[in-house]
C-alpha cells in the first residue's frame, strides 16, 4: 500500500518533475543513489455548503534510505546527531553502546556506523573491531583522541574514517556522503543476503539452499555467478545498477577465471544467461530489463521473507 503523506520530507528540493495523466511526479534527491518519487495527488470533496480542496504527497517509489547507527554515550551528544541526520532524510539510530548496536543489528539494515572512540566502561575500537569480524558495514570513528597514533588505531581495526572533536557538522556530512558513495549497496546486500527467501512474479528464491522455484513449481538450476547476479538485483529491485555496481556485488565464485569475469562484457552476457532460464520471452525481458544509459533493472516487487 502506498505511503501517503500530507507535505514532502522535511528539508528535501523537488526536482525534474514529470506528468503521470492529470498527476505530478517529481524526484527527490536525498543522498549519492538514494533518490525517492513523490506523486502529488489532489482530491476534492464537495457538499451542500461548500468544496474542500486537499493536497498530499504519495510516496511512489523508494531505493533504500540510508540508516546511520549513532554510537555515542553522551545523551546530548548522542540527541543532536540523530536530530540533525534525521532532518537530512536519514533513518538515525541511537545507541548508547555494544548491547545496543547487537540489538539495532538483529533488527535490521544498517547502512554505517558513526562509532565514538570513549564510551564509558567501553572501548570504540574494541566494538570496531568485533565488529569487522562479522560485518563489512562502513564505520566512521569520532572522538576527541585525535593524534596520529590513535587515529591509526582505528583504522588498524577497520574504521573508514576517522573525524576528531570537535568536528563541523557540515564537514561530517560531507564525509559520511562520501563513505557511503564509495560502499554504495554493499551493507544493503549484506543483510538481505541472509534473509531466508525472496518471492517475486510468482518465483520464490531460498537463500539457505540457493534453490530458485518457478511459477509452475518447478526448479530451475543456476550457477553460483548467476545466484549471486539473481541476489544482487533481489537486493535492489526497481533500481537501476551500472554494470560496475554488479560487479562489485557478485562474489568470487569457483568458476571465476579472472577480474574481467565480473566486468563490461561478463556482465551483459551472464545477464543474458539469467534471462534465458527465467524469463517468458528473453529478448523481450519483464523482469530483468535493461535501462539505458544504465546498466540493468529489476523491474516487479520483491517481498522478502524472514524464517
Amino acid at each position: 500500500m502506498p505511503l501517503v503523506m500530507r507535505q514532502p520530507p522535511h528539508g528535501i528540493q523537488l526536482a525534474h518533475s514529470q506528468y503521470a495523466g492529470q498527476s505530478t511526479i517529481y524526484s527527490a534527491h536525498l543522498l549519492p543513489g538514494v533518490t525517492i518519487q513523490l506523486k502529488l495527488l489532489h482530491s476534492v470533496t464537495q457538499d451542500m455548503s461548500c468544496t474542500v480542496r486537499t493536497t498530499c504527497w504519495e510516496v511512489r517509489s523508494t531505493v533504500a534510505i540510508p540508516r546511520i547507527l549513532v554510537v555515542e554515550d553522551d545523551q546530548e551528544m548522542r540527541q543532536m546527531l540523530t536530530h540533525y541526520l534525521q532532518q537530512k532524510g536519514i533513518v538515525a539510530l541511537p545507541a548508547k553502546g555494544e548491547s545496543d548496536v547487537r540489538k539495532h543489528f538483529n533488527a535490521g539494515r544498517i547502512d554505517l556506523i558513526l562509532l565514538d572512540v570513549m564510551l564509558g566502561d567501553e572501548s570504540g575500537i574494541d566494538i570496531c573491531a568485533k565488529l569487522r569480524e562479522e560485518h563489512n558495514v562502513p564505520i566512521i570513528m569520532v572522538s576527541a583522541l585525535s593524534t596520529d597514533q590513535q587515529r591509526m588505531a582505528g583504522y588498524a581495526v577497520g574504521a573508514d574514517d576517522y573525524i576528531a572533536k570537535p568536528f563541523n557538522i557540515d564537514l561530517m556530512m560531507a564525509r559520511i556522503k562520501a563513505v557511503l558513495a564509495r560502499t554504495q549497496r554493499a551493507a544493503s546486500l549484506s543483510h538481505r543476503r541472509k534473509l531466508s527467501s525472496f518471492e517475486f512474479a510468482g518465483w520464490t528464491f531460498d537463500a539457505r539452499t540457493s534453490e530458485v522455484t518457478a511459477p509452475g513449481g518447478y526448479q530451475v538450476s543456476l550457477s553460483q555467478r548467476e545466484l549471486a547476479l539473481l541476489q544482487a538485483l533481489l537486493a535492489n529491485p526497481h533500481i537501476p545498477l551500472t554494470r560496475e555496481e554488479i560487479a562489485a556485488a557478485l562474489e568470487v565464485t569457483s568458476d571465476a577465471q579472472s577480474p574481467q569475469d565480473v566486468t563490461g562484457r561478463a556482465i551483459d552476457m551472464l545477464v543474458g544467461r539469467l534471462r534465458a532460464k527465467m524469463e517468458r520471452n528473453p529478448k523481450k525481458p519483464e523482469m530483468l530489463k535493461t535501462q539505458r544509459g544504465v546498466g540493468y533493472v529489476f523491474a516487479v516487487d520483491v517481498v522478502t521473507v524472514e524464517q
